[in-house]
């Protein structure tokens, strides 16, 4: 070949070379803190990662007002940095949330409004009058095959949005005063449940078919900083008092707590059966299951492969790779 721009050499090289030797067998998420790629163009703190189900993009969004779409390639020797596909300027403030949605392949962000947009045509759809609606704290994305996105907004309400149709549908409320922001939501994979993490560390689980509040209840001390769903009747959140808890939906009941990590989880993602955290201390930790028994492991971020703080993650499955974000509006691809 006469360019040599997709040659795989250094970091990149040993990468591959490493996961091409591994046994079948052997699946689980390996961190050596190797440094793969860097992703410049924000300018403020990067607040959320989507990767895409091809995991040839990924989406990012950023205090800087503007979301950005990039490309993931295997190429040069781990040291060399990739400008944006494209960017979004449609946002007038701050953009802390971004989703997408698997069924309409359309993205949506938030900066307190929604706004719905094309990334493969790189092309704005919608966006959401605010006028009539309070501002939105949270955004999510309904599991496939739902054409629906969770919204919930200051006034402790659910909203939802049909992209079918970019509008809101319907709403409802789940909290009754008291329970502070709406910091964090997770839907179950077949789309009847959403919980609801409050600032005041109260969490609620929804029906989403009648509106039923199911549950409510106070299970951490401090704020709730995470909520991911697991599976079945089964989440796990995270609070800063340090817990990171396992809860069954059937009856509000702990079922164990993950031991390990000694700051803050702000940060939780599910790789197969295990569970990978951030802290606000630049920690990442591995835990093994979701058990009371599962083995746990955590190493601290070097300045060489990560600078800044850590504020959001996100992981790109098939290759055991971390995308991590920071404050100071970088983006690192870590394996």
């Amino acid at each position: 070949m006469d360019s040599n721009q997709r040659h795989l050499r250094g970091n990149w090289l040993a990468y591959w070379e490493h996961e091409i030797g591994r046994s079948q067998q052997d699946a689980r998420f390996n961190f050596k803190q190797i440094k793969l790629q860097t992703f410049s163009g924000h300018t403020n703190s990067v607040k959320s990662i989507h990767v895409l189900d091809n995991e040839n993009s990924f989406i990012s969004c950023s205090k800087d007002k503007t979301v950005k779409l990039w490309s993931l390639r295997s190429q040069g020797d781990g040291n060399s940095h990739v400008s944006a596909q494209w960017t979004y300027t449609g946002h007038k403030k701050s953009v802390f949330g971004v989703t997408f949605s698997d069924s309409m392949r359309l993205a949506a962000s938030c900066d307190s409004t929604v706004h719905v947009w094309d990334p493969f045509i790189c092309a704005s759809v919608k966006q959401l009058d605010s006028l009539r609606h309070s501002p939105v704290t949270v955004l999510s994305a309904m599991a496939a095959p739902s054409t629906q996105l969770v919204a919930a907004t200051t006034d402790a309400t659910l909203k939802f949005i049909d992209l079918r149709t970019c509008s809101y549908t319907h709403e409802f409320k789940v909290s009754t005063g008291g329970a502070g922001l709406v910091r964090s939501i997770a839907c179950s994979g077949d789309g009847r449940l959403v919980t609801v993490a409050h600032s005041s560390g109260v969490i609620s689980v929804l029906d989403t078919r009648t509106g039923q509040l199911l549950s409510t209840w106070k299970p951490h001390e401090g704020e709730v900083l995470c909520v991911v769903w697991q599976r079945g009747g089964t989440f796990i959140s995270s609070a800063l008092d340090q817990t990171v808890a396992v809860w069954s939906v059937d009856d509000t009941k702990l079922k164990f707590s993950l031991r390990g990590p000694t700051e803050p989880v702000h940060l939780i993602s599910l790789y197969g059966e295990e569970v990978i955290t951030g802290t606000t201390a630049n920690r990442i930790g591995v835990h093994t299951s979701v058990s009371p028994v599962s083995s746990f492991s955590s190493v601290r971020l070097r300045s060489d492969a990560f600078r800044g703080v850590l504020t959001t993650m996100a992981i790109v499955p098939l290759n055991r790779q971390l995308l991590l974000g920071a404050d100071n509006g970088t983006i690192r691809l870590l394996c």
